[in-house]
């Protein structure tokens, strides 16, 4: 009796090799998974200390990785069915960890000098948080000792 196992491959929607630190490399992937949509993956790949795998699922769907080429952070933009996604991961030797996460009405910007800045556009709000206009406004999130603020 013959037994086939077949194994699916995954498909590469984004993927992006950087630099983590003390000459160590990793690859960030966006792979499509059946269950949650799209998976970002993060793996070690040469001069490791230690292994580094790591993986999260996310629903939206991606529209690209950027190596900001700053602390180990890693840019990217999702579509949902009403807006964009920024999300921004620290890579380094240690381990990976998810630094900002915002949703934008329009096409978010990524700007590198003079200061690392994401700009996303929001609808103003009242103290309620009812909407007080239909006209988005830019938002600036100005990254400073190692989070991003709203400026």
């Amino acid at each position: 009796m013959t037994v086939a196992v077949i194994i699916a491959a995954q498909v590469v929607a984004a993927s992006l090799r950087v630099g983590v630190g003390d000459g160590s490399e990793a690859i960030v992937r966006v792979v499509e998974d059946r269950s949650a949509g799209y998976l970002l993956k993060v793996d070690c790949i040469t001069r490791c200390a230690r292994p580094m795998h790591y993986a999260v699922p996310v629903g939206d769907a991606p529209m690209g990785l950027v190596d900001i080429d700053r602390d180990g952070l890693i840019y990217s933009a999702w579509a949902t069915g009403c807006c964009y996604m920024v999300r921004v991961w620290k890579v380094t030797p240690a381990g990976v960890a998810k630094l900002f996460e915002t949703g934008s009405r329009g096409v978010p910007s990524l700007i590198t000098t003079p200061s690392l800045s994401v700009i996303t556009y929001m609808r103003p709000t009242n103290a309620a948080g009812q909407e007080t206009s239909r006209s988005p406004q830019a938002v600036r999130w100005t990254y400073h000792h190692g989070r991003f603020e709203r400026s």
